[in-house]
């Protein structure tokens, strides 16, 4: 993640913490979700986030999940970058080391 501004801060939604951060440098919005709660609380609209900053731990998530996980979205000119998407699956689906 680029540094950037924070543009999102959900403590509370049904899958648990959401941050926004939009990039300072670019057009691109990047989006964590299913947090830990307590981790996105000290967030503010308008924070700054320096590059590599720890934005959130992996938390509880909703009823019927499979268990702690990450979500991570990434937006580039107000829409969903699928191509990161897909990267993102064939990485995971990569043989482990």
């Amino acid at each position: 993640m680029e540094e950037g501004t924070v543009n999102e801060v959900k403590p509370d939604s049904p899958v648990g913490g959401i941050l926004g951060i939009k990039s300072t440098s670019s057009d691109e919005v990047y989006r964590y979700v299913h947090l830990d709660r307590d981790s996105v609380r000290p967030f503010k609209v308008g924070d700054f986030v320096p590059k590599g900053s720890v934005v959130g731990l992996i938390g509880p998530t909703f009823p019927g999940s499979s268990g702690p996980h990450g979500h991570f979205e990434r937006y580039l000119n107000g829409k969903i970058d699928w191509k990161i998407h897909e990267h993102l699956k064939t990485a995971i689906k990569a043989p482990k080391p």
